[in-house]
């Protein structure tokens, strides 16, 4: 795995704690972005020796909107003078308005989402649910983009023919039990915590439902990884590579869930009742797999690889 530096760690470590950051970039490397993304392979050397800088800085323009050039040390100074003004000033706003106390369960939430929260404006619970499912998202973005990276190692595991059946099958039964659980957190847990139309909702319940399709989310990357790491008989190797990349299908489907609880907020003077589908798909190719299976069933080879013990 390629080592982070100091600054990656601490900055990812106090993102995924729920602190805001204000980040401060040296002008000469900032000015330099546009020229990098015209040409990934530019030597930009002395300034920027490695190229991993302009991708942490595109992390930081997706995940903060608190950044600042600066030249000179007096200029971070200033900045800082104005931002802890500013936060004070609301601090102090919100503190008269009795909108202060973040509730237990979100004091280790991103700041943007606390304050949904204790602000509870119009339609708070979609935007509440929106950044919340956002947060979880990017996580796992990180957590998919590492694998397809190959900074993802784990133990092959190493089936003999008879059991590579058993395996699959169980597979597939646990990869449906997730999609199952997905759709009932969708259906039974998250729309009824927004509450009835004209009903405030319930912050907590909205939080434990995205909570726990992160969770799910988290079980289908541990599938992923069960998927990957195994070496089996060579005969049912198509089998496994068909289903490589299943699981980032589905993550790709959640991400269709914040899009479109951003496309209904985005309206201008909603009114009246609105219906928005959240849906997570089976993956593409299991009917092609189930097909596979069957034609694998009169297949010699298969036959003698299920009564081999390597």
């Amino acid at each position: 795995m390629i080592p982070q530096s100091v600054v990656n760690s601490e900055y990812r470590e106090a993102r995924a704690s729920g602190l805001d950051c204000i980040v401060f970039v040296e002008r000469q490397v900032w000015d330099l972005r546009p020229l990098f993304e015209r040409n990934l392979t530019a030597d930009l050397s002395p300034t920027v020796d490695n190229p991993a800088v302009f991708h942490f800085l595109q992390e930081l323009c997706d995940d903060t909107k608190w950044i600042f050039p600066f030249t000179r040390t007096e200029e971070i100074l200033t900045t800082l003078r104005v931002q802890l003004s500013t936060r004070l000033r609301d601090l102090l706003l919100r503190a008269r308005e009795n909108r202060l106390t973040v509730p237990v369960e979100f004091a280790a939430e991103r700041y943007e989402i606390s304050k949904i929260v204790v602000d509870k404006d119009s339609l708070w619970e979609y935007k509440l649910a929106c950044e919340l499912l956002r947060d979880r998202i990017k996580r796992l973005d990180a957590k998919y983009a590492e694998l397809e990276s190959g900074f993802v190692v784990r133990r092959t595991r190493f089936l003999a023919g008879r059991d590579t059946i058993n395996y699959i099958q169980d597979l597939l039964r646990d990869l449906t039990t997730c999609i199952q659980a997905v759709s009932r957190i969708l259906s039974d847990q998250l729309t009824p915590a927004f509450g009835p139309s004209g009903t405030p909702g319930d912050a907590v319940a909205i939080k434990r439902a995205c909570d726990n399709l992160y969770s799910i989310f988290l079980s289908l990357y541990e599938w992923e990884l069960d998927v990957r790491f195994v070496r089996p008989h060579e005969v049912f190797d198509p089998i496994f590579s068909g289903m490589h990349g299943w699981t980032s299908d589905l993550l790709t489907d959640l991400h269709s869930i914040p899009a479109e609880l951003d496309k209904f907020l985005s309206e201008p003077n909603i009114t009246g009742l609105h219906y928005i589908t959240l849906v997570i798909n089976a993956p593409k190719g299991l009917e092609s797999l189930k097909k596979q299976f069957d034609q694998m069933s009169n297949d010699p080879k298969v036959h003698a690889a299920l009564l081999s013990t390597s």
